[in-house]
């Protein structure tokens, strides 16, 4: 787990870690973060394509998983609710589903 926090504003951190976004065809190098209302990506300066995006977590419908090159059991999907596909490289996939449905849920209690 990442110890700094990017993004202060967004409030509690949940969970962190490493992470690879698939963004125009290629893989950028960086760190993903769930705070209790976004999912926050943000990549290292060595990459050519610089990138950060913030999702609300109120916009997901569904997170699922992706095998890289077809092979490796290391991807995670979000699927937005605008019709859009995020996909990340992460350790420890399952515990990221997980975290992201457990903020979601936490979410949805808080906005009752």
């Amino acid at each position: 787990m990442a110890t700094s926090n990017p993004k202060p504003e967004y409030g509690e951190m949940l969970y962190s870690g490493a992470a690879n976004r698939k963004m125009q065809g290629e893989y950028t190098g960086g760190h993903l973060y769930l705070y209790r209302d976004t999912l926050y990506y943000k990549s290292h300066g060595m990459n050519i394509q610089v990138n950060e995006v913030a999702i609300p977590l109120g916009s997901i419908r569904e997170v699922g998983f992706f095998r890289t090159l077809g092979l490796v059991p290391n991807g995670l999907e979000i699927f937005l609710a605008n019709g859009g596909i995020e996909h990340f490289v992460v350790n420890h996939r399952k515990d990221w589903k997980q975290h992201i449905a457990e903020a979601i849920l936490s979410l949805n209690r808080r906005t009752l």
